[in-house]
């Protein structure tokens, strides 16, 4: 990574920091008295990389916002590993927020927006972090001359410092894992014993749910038998007051009763017996004969008297048909004579016979009228023609007879025939008219009888919905021989008991006992069904206790069961727990011993790298009084002292000397992460790395920095001050009374403005 450009507003004491078109090759040189802002230069870089500083922490970063302003900006410009140029531009005010956005140069837009997005794309551009960037590419002042801070950072670079907290990570599980195996072992113990005081026998729960079951099956059936004889009670109570209901209703029948509802009785009554009569034999066998036996006995004999009034039904309908077959409402009955006709057909032979006779006697009519008027002209003529010839119809008649008619006789014949013809159709005309009226009488005779059939066959069609007696009262009336027999049979036999006061209520008489008697019976059956209900529920109290004392019984060892179960898992997860922290100790074990040797590897290897890289860099700072290095298991940097042929600690060599070569250290290590991340061309910042240097050292270690490395072509120096600026790319010099920094485009040396 090379800086291009930084240009920054309000950030740490700089109102205005712009440094454009910065040198990609050779050492930048930044110079300035204490507290003048040199390492504020270095401090805004990592900012606007990284979006924090050295001195304050990532989610601290409203501190780097100048005194007495409210937000702050910074952009840096940067040469990335792909070689691709970038700028990151961050903006952050006191409130909180913070923006962040990267762009490809030359474009407008960013293509990254965020400041956690930005900086993972930074640390893939750049091929390292801000912890990794301040371990060695920056080397701040405050610990140029801390070998620890020297030591940690070679660890990162070797590896060893993970191994090391793994390892004492490891150590710290296996001390946890043996303080923790204690009370898992004596819980353990106390869940084993618990478990075996609980004695669960398997059959246990089983019998006791079965026992449960039987009661409660006995329960269901013994209710359901009450059910039952509840149900069995209210049907004979529902029966026997319908049996008192149809009885009452019959009890109420007289003459005006027709035989429809005299049927309607006797069904009611038998469903009723019936009914009653089932139900009883359900709850009791054997008393069904005295219950209902007197009922049914008196409906049957109804039924039958009922039943005798067929045959006067039969005839009525055989009558019925008859009429309706005179009236033309039927077909012809079989008994009835074949040549005998109906009135309809009658009164059509009548209709047919008038048609005939009133066509003749028009006929008659018209030969009546013809005739009389040919008798009169010819009559008149004669006597015109004899009697008053000067006359003018005599003249015109004269003269026309004298064309016509020869002699005078020939007019007194037609005279004579016409008028023997009209005498003739008179009489015709008479005679018709006579037997017209008779036809309209025997029509009309005709209209009676079809009237009086109709009016009697309507009679009888409306006959059931009359009483019984009305019925047969109507009935003697129609004539009919086979009809008024069937009635007699009737009237004077079964019928006589329905259609005579006295007769009538001795017949219902017998009813009343009857029914008394059913509901004598029922009310005994019905304490018997009450008594056994009774003796049910008694028992149902007692099994009903017993199933408590099993529900309690099932509860106690379900508590059990569950504690059993409890244990078993706590005993499970116990064992679990203890093969799991022992597993855990062994494998902490074994990665201890791996990590062990891993170490020493990575030691020896780092110690390869490393002494292959300072071999070059510090013979060139230390004018060969030194020439490589090396670290220890423990991580205690030795180096190679020429004059003395070994290797030395650091605590054996000058201060001058130690500065030196730990430049070189912190180079070697810089360059070492150049090798292991691939990050390509990079810069390298060094803060006051000469302060404890004389002159002539510093300007040597001027001379050599610039060739320690090919891939460190940009260097950030801040010192004091520069005795020649001659070999330096870029002079930023920095003054405590300005708050701007602005370095004009094209020169080499930045102006100092303020």
């Amino acid at each position: 990574m090379i800086i291009t450009s930084v240009h920054a507003k309000n950030v740490l004491r700089y109102a205005e920091l712009k440094l454009p078109n910065l040198p990609r090759r050779g050492v930048i040189g930044i110079s300035g008295a204490n507290e003048s802002g040199k390492t504020t230069i270095a401090e805004i870089l990592c900012l606007g990389l990284f979006g924090r500083t050295f001195s304050h922490p990532e989610d601290e970063f409203q501190k780097n916002i100048k005194w007495g302003e409210f937000g702050a900006s910074v952009t840096v410009g940067f040469f990335a590993k792909d070689k691709q140029g970038y700028l990151i531009t961050r903006s952050f005010d006191a409130d909180g927020n913070h923006l962040a956005q990267l762009r490809r140069e030359g474009e407008a837009e960013p293509f990254v927006r965020g400041a956690a997005p930005v900086n993972e794309n930074v640390a893939q551009l750049c091929g390292f972090t801000y912890q990794r960037f301040i371990d060695s590419f920056y080397l701040a002042q405050r610990n140029i001359a801390s070998p620890s801070i020297l030591l940690q950072t070679a660890k990162a670079l070797a590896g060893v410092e993970t191994f090391e907290r793994v390892a004492t990570e490891c150590a710290s599980d296996i001390q946890t894992f043996q303080e923790e195996l204690g009370p898992l072992h004596s819980g353990l113990a106390e869940a084993r014993r618990q478990r075996t005081e609980l004695n669960i026998q398997a059959d246990a729960l089983p019998n006791l749910k079965a026992e449960q079951n039987a009661q409660t099956t006995a329960i269901a059936e013994r209710k359901k038998e009450n059910t039952v004889r509840h149900s069995t009670l209210d049907r004979l109570r529902v029966a026997t007051a319908e049996v008192a209901e149809q009885v009452k209703k019959t009890e109420q029948a007289n003459l005006d009763t027709s035989l429809e509802q005299w049927l309607h009785y006797a069904d009611n009554i038998d469903t009723a017996a019936k009914a009653v009569g089932a139900t009883s034999e359900g709850a009791e066998s054997g008393s069904g004969p005295r219950l209902t036996g007197a009922l049914q006995s008196w409906s049957d004999d109804l039924r039958k008297r009922l039943q005798a009034f067929t045959p006067v039904r039969d005839a009525a309908v055989a009558y019925r048909q008859r009429l309706a077959w005179i009236i033309g409402q039927g077909e012809r009955p079989a008994e009835v004579d074949a040549e005998a006709i109906s009135l309809p057909e009658q009164n059509a032979v009548i209709i047919s016979q008038g048609e005939g006779l009133r066509s003749k006697r028009t006929g008659s009519v018209v030969g009546f009228c013809a005739t009389l008027l040919l008798m009169v002209m010819a009559w008149a003529a004669l006597w015109f023609i004899n009697h008053a010839p000067d006359h003018a119809i005599g003249q015109w008649l004269s003269n026309d007879v004298q064309r016509q008619v020869a002699r005078d006789a020939e007019l007194l014949l037609i005279a004579v025939v016409s008028s023997g013809l009209s005498l003739w159709c008179l009489i015709r005309v008479l005679v018709f008219t006579d037997r017209i009226i008779t036809d309209q009488q025997k029509a009309e005779r005709l209209h009676a009888e079809q009237a009086e059939s109709e009016a009697q066959l309507q009679a009888l069609d409306g006959l059931p919905q009359q009483s019984l007696s009305a019925e047969v009262a109507a009935l003697d009336g129609c004539d009919d021989a086979q009809l008024k027999a069937a009635l007699t049979l009737f009237v004077h036999g079964p019928g006589a008991a329905l259609l005579n006061v006295e007769a009538l209520a001795a017949f219902l008489a017998p009813l009343e006992a009857a029914s008394l008697t059913c509901q004598e019976d029922v009310a005994a059956i019905t304490g018997r069904i009450t008594e056994e209900i009774q003796t049910v529920e008694t028992s149902l109290v007692a099994i009903r206790q017993d199933l408590d004392r099993l529900e309690q019984a099932i509860a106690e060892e379900e508590r059990r069961l569950n504690k059993a179960m409890q244990l078993d898992q706590e005993i499970s997860t116990l064992e679990k727990d203890i093969e799991s922290k022992t597993r855990s100790i062994e494998v902490r074990r074994i990665a201890q011993n791996l990590l062990a040797g891993s170490h020493r590897r990575l030691l020896s290897r780092f110690n390869l790298e490393m002494r292959h890289v300072v071999s070059k860099i510090m013979p060139q700072l230390t004018e060969g009084r030194y020439e490589t290095m090396q670290i220890d298991n423990d991580l205690n940097v030795r180096v190679w002292s020429s004059e003395k042929g070994h290797f030395v600690g650091l605590n054996e060599i000058s201060g001058g000397t130690y500065n030196q070569v730990m430049l070189a250290i912190r180079l070697a290590l810089s360059q070492a992460l150049i090798s292991s991340s691939l990050c390509g061309v990079e810069c390298l910042i060094l803060d006051e790395p000469f302060a404890f240097f004389d002159a002539q050292r510093t300007r040597k270690t001027l001379e050599i920095l610039p060739q320690v490395s090919p891939e460190i072509e940009q260097m950030w120096i801040i010192a004091q001050q520069f005795d020649d600026t001659s070999s330096l790319a870029l002079h930023l010099s920095c003054s405590r009374d300005s708050e701007v920094l602005i370095a004009p485009v094209g020169e080499c040396e930045a102006l100092e403005e303020g």
